[in-house]
């Protein structure tokens, strides 16, 4: 399910972006954001999950995948070009971290 609130919201986001008069350049960093922190994230997944629990982490991790998808259904209602960008870049890394979080918790033995 989280994967399809991920990507339902792709399509839309840069069209959003585009009628705030956001560059091409800016809505690529703000697209693949989520991949670059995931990746970046996968480094530090294992130590931190080992130090603090499968448990614990798959609780964290789904509290940030509930911030990063109410903070991606109320992006639109931000007129501000910059804390736009900010905030679509936020959501996005936070999302990452969280599924790379989740996805290696739910798979360690």
């Amino acid at each position: 399910m989280t994967y399809a609130s991920i990507y339902a919201a792709a399509p839309f986001l840069p069209l959003e972006a585009i009628d705030k008069k956001v560059n091409e350049g800016y809505i690529g960093l703000m697209l693949s954001s989520y991949a670059i922190a995931s990746v970046v994230a996968g480094f530090y997944t294992g130590d931190i999950i080992m130090k603090i629990g499968r448990r614990r982490s798959l609780f964290i991790s789904n509290i940030l995948q509930m911030i990063a998808a109410f903070g991606t259904a109320f992006i639109h209602y931000i007129d501000d070009k910059t804390i736009f960008i900010t905030a679509f870049i936020l959501t996005r890394v936070v999302w990452g971290i969280s599924l790379i979080i989740n996805q290696t918790a739910s798979k360690l033995v």
